[in-house]
């Protein structure tokens, strides 16, 4: 390609040097022509003369051929110059396609690395997700087993009040029960002295 244009603009210096050398010899005649047509209009015509005239006749004619050869050469340099631009151009438009294409990869190649760096984020958030779900999960585990300790510490704390006391019998006498299941007399309707303690499996009393 490159070669084509070194050639083309060749061409066309060579065509503007032959264009240049045809016009300094068109100028030469055509002052020639001037300076004979003044002799002509200072002598009368002559046989002698028609050798002169028949010399402008032909340096017009050379003239007029001339200026021709000089107009095909203006036209072939101007196409020319025109194929050189439309190569010109066609070189820049080939070099800009080329750039955009770069460019297209470029935003291609991100756009690639975006979907990729989406997905590690959605799977980070699933992640996330899934650890808050386990969280949730172990904290009401924690809630569930904070609840059976305060259950069981409340079951603990014997309550020695009347109105929590249960009332059983047992071979013909009646007793206390705590919730703890521990054993007390009654005395007046009031709880006397601690016993022992009841066996709910066997529903007896094992007394100190």
């Amino acid at each position: 390609m490159i070669d084509n244009f070194k050639n083309i603009n060749n061409i066309c210096e060579n065509i503007k040097d032959i264009f240049v050398s045809f016009k300094d010899t068109i100028n030469d005649k055509e002052i020639k022509i001037n300076s004979l047509q003044n002799e002509l209009k200072t002598i009368n015509f002559e046989e002698s003369n028609f050798t002169n005239f028949s010399i402008i006749k032909q340096q017009d004619k050379e003239n007029k051929q001339l200026k021709n050869v000089i107009e095909d050469l203006k036209k072939k340099i101007y196409k020319l110059e025109q194929k050189l631009k439309y190569k010109k151009e066609e070189k820049e438009i080939k070099k800009e396609e080329k750039e955009i294409k770069k460019e297209e990869e470029e935003i291609k190649k991100e756009e690639e690395e975006i979907k990729k760096e989406e997905k590690e984020i959605k799977k980070e958030e699933e992640e996330i997700k899934k650890e808050e779900e386990e969280i949730k999960k172990e904290e009401k585990e924690i809630k569930k087993e904070e609840k059976e300790i305060k259950k069981k510490k409340k079951n603990k704390i014997e309550k020695l009040d009347i109105k929590d006391l249960k009332i059983i019998d047992y071979e013909l006498i009646k007793y206390y029960k705590s919730n703890l299941n521990f054993i007390y007399e009654i005395s007046n309707d009031k709880i006397g002295r601690k016993l022992g303690k009841y066996k709910k499996a066997t529903n007896t009393i094992s007394f100190y």
